[in-house]
């Protein structure tokens, strides 16, 4: 189907891209099926955020985090704020 599809576009900087599209929808997931661990590796990008996780705050999306034990090393502020709703 010529309407769904991914790409891989590499930028002048190395940034790498993926991007999915489905036709018409906002449904074209991206689903990780790994037989071993799954590592999201950043390097130092000095005082800036290295792994960036967004749900989209203005809507009504969930992150979802599943997990027998979750394991959060910070060595500087580990922030967990709470917005009342």
């Amino acid at each position: 189907d010529s309407t769904n599809y991914c790409f891989f576009a590499v930028q002048s900087t190395g940034t790498t891209v993926l991007t999915t599209v489905g036709s018409g929808s906002e449904t074209a997931d991206i689903t990780l099926n790994a037989d071993g661990a799954v590592n999201l590796i950043s390097a130092d990008v000095g005082n800036t955020v290295g792994i960036h996780l967004d749900g989209d705050a203005a809507t009504d999306n969930i992150v979802q985090i599943d997990a027998g034990i979750l394991d959060i090393n910070a060595t500087g502020v580990l922030a967990l704020p709470q917005t009342n709703q």
